[in-house]
């Protein structure tokens, strides 16, 4: 159930608590599907966190202000916090009104368009099967070895 905001005072605080609250604060240009399950945004304007030119939201967002944090270092951001009846024109206004213009995104920082975790989970499967194999062949060849009768 939404929650309707009853004054101005209301909503600067609200705003305010969502920049505290999150990593990165950023006005996105709208995203472009990935093949990871993610949107990639052109970053317009940043006022928290170093981003790069382009970022990626996991489960993707069609807010052009986010408020979000990420999920690993260098890899894709949360889905932004979200607040129903959040009018992005009034709180981009609250936000230049206290901090100013911004700046512009790095570019020298590389975004992921997917967390490195997701990476690993081949190389560990694969360890796993190895070691089964392992185990198995030892097992084979010990009771190969020993269980000869006399």
């Amino acid at each position: 159930m939404c929650e309707k905001i009853e004054s101005d005072a209301a909503f600067k605080e609200l705003v305010i608590g969502q920049i505290q609250a999150s990593e990165i604060v950023a006005l996105v240009a709208p995203g472009e599907p990935t093949d990871t399950s993610t949107t990639k945004h052109k970053v317009l304007n940043v006022w928290k966190g170093v981003v790069g030119e382009h970022i990626y939201v996991s489960g993707g967002t069609n807010r052009s202000l986010l408020f979000t944090n990420r999920i690993e270092a260098n890899g894709p951001l949360e889905m932004p916090n979200s607040y129903c009846g959040l009018d992005h024109d009034k709180a981009l206004a609250v936000i230049q009104g206290y901090f100013g213009s911004g700046y512009a995104p790095s570019p020298h920082h590389i975004e992921k368009p997917y967390s490195s975790f997701l990476v690993d989970w081949p190389l560990v499967m694969s360890f796993m099967l190895l070691a089964i194999i392992g185990l198995y062949t030892y097992v084979f060849v010990r009771n190969m070895m020993f269980s000869r009768k006399k």
